[in-house]
């Protein structure tokens, strides 16, 4: 059925990418596990473009269901769908999120990746900053935002991508100032003196 549909579709699957995602992940025994996941991908993409949040979330944890990394590429797309999923589920109110994103912070240590690192830390940013509450610092997380800003230094360096790391950096500083985190703001504006 999957394969049919892809040939009504022709150049232009995305017509019809949620029933394809559909047919190829709820086949008994996957064909094509890379061509299911990636239509379920791209339909939680496009799910969250129309902010279809819960939806979106669906389509990534079916990708995640099936998805069996062997190699460096396969942790890869483990650890975006991760950072994907739980970005959905925080903008649908979903408590889940936090769990979502720590298993992506471990993922992004896992492969020693500073960009994904900084990406999941800010993921798990919230109201409110690093304080759980008025008078209380979430430790945690605050400890989470120094090994970001120091992965993300690493990376710079590493990879040589000042634009990339800048971008990285500029991200990061606004979600800091929307959520009101100044402490984040003044890390943020640090490292992008380190950066230029």
């Amino acid at each position: 059925m999957g394969e049919a549909l892809e040939e009504l579709t022709g150049s232009a699957p995305e017509t019809r990418i949620d029933e394809l995602a559909h047919h190829w992940l709820s086949a008994t025994q996957v064909a094509d596990m890379a061509k299911a996941i990636r239509y379920a991908r791209q339909a939680g993409d496009r799910a969250q473009e129309n902010l279809a949040f819960e939806e979106a979330a669906a389509h990534y944890e079916r990708a995640l269901s099936v998805l069996a990394p062997h190699d460096r590429a396969g942790e890869e797309l483990r650890c975006d769908l991760l950072l994907a999923l739980g970005d959905v589920q925080r903008r649908a109110g979903s408590a889940n999120y936090r769990d979502t994103v720590a298993k992506a912070v471990a993922a992004a240590r896992a492969l020693g990746d500073g960009e994904r690192l900084a990406r999941a830390a800010l993921a798990s940013s919230r109201p409110g900053g690093i304080n759980s509450n008025a008078n209380v610092v979430d430790e945690e997380l605050h400890a989470l935002y120094e090994e970001a800003s120091a992965a993300l230094g690493e990376y710079r360096g590493a990879a040589g991508d000042a634009p990339r790391a800048r971008a990285l950096i500029a991200a990061g500083h606004a979600e800091a100032e929307q959520l009101g985190m100044a402490r984040e703001i003044v890390r943020f504006e640090r490292l992008r003196e380190r950066v230029a």
